[in-house]
């Protein structure tokens, strides 16, 4: 209430490096159905109860992200001594650091989301890597002198981390993508199978109405 609200990153550099190859492998591993969970203590102090506290899940060609706490905001004082209410989000947003957007998944392929999990958002990995491996274009200051593209790099920890996440995702995006193929053959073949099934109803239909002989009216 008496400070302007500033950005700050998901995870802190140091957090990065520690976490992006293990998310990277839960997720290669997690089953189509599954969530990769993450819990960070505040980094850089002794002793904290805030956390960083989200999760992360592939559906089709969408990461999701969903964010419960953040350890950058203190926990809020109830007077009681009781646990955290679920339902105290500490006034965040989420939002995704440009060029990059996030996507608006259609209806059809918006996940169930929780009743306490109001901060989440989406990006479409495919838009993601191909821009990411697009060159950056050279951007100028406000003096119109060109400056090069590695100046307005975010600093964060080195390229491995970052590079091995990537290929992961990549892969991952593959088996997704041959996935929801294998997913559209069957559900073809159903459809076709449901198609004969209801062809060879009505022909049974029509055979059984022949056969049956017509209804004597009584007589007067």
């Amino acid at each position: 209430m008496l400070s302007t609200p500033h950005p700050v990153p998901l995870f802190a550099p140091k957090e990065l490096a520690m976490v992006s190859g293990q998310l990277a492998r839960a997720l290669q591993q997690a089953k189509p159905t599954e969530r990769v969970f993450f819990s960070l203590p505040k980094p850089d102090v002794a002793y904290s109860e805030d956390r960083t506290v989200g999760s992360l899940f592939l559906r089709g060609r969408y990461l999701h992200l969903v964010l419960q706490d953040h350890s950058s905001f203190i926990q809020a004082d109830s007077g009681g001594g009781e646990l955290k209410d679920l339902r105290d989000s500490k006034g965040m947003k989420l939002w995704v650091a440009g060029p990059t957007q996030a996507a608006m998944v259609p209806d059809l392929e918006e996940p169930r989301w929780a009743p306490f999990e109001a901060m989440h958002l989406s990006l479409n990995v495919k838009d993601v890597l191909a821009q990411r491996a697009a060159p950056s274009p050279a951007r100028a200051n406000r003096a119109g002198v060109e400056l090069p593209a590695a100046a307005f790099q975010k600093i964060g920890p080195s390229a491995g981390p970052s590079d091995e996440l990537q290929l992961q995702i990549r892969e991952l995006t593959s088996s997704n993508l041959e996935l929801r193929s294998r997913l559209d053959d069957q559900k073809k073949k159903m459809e076709e199978l449901n198609t004969q099934m209801e062809r060879l109803r009505l022909e049974l239909d029509q055979a059984k109405s022949k056969k049956q002989p017509p209804r004597k009216l009584p007589a007067p």
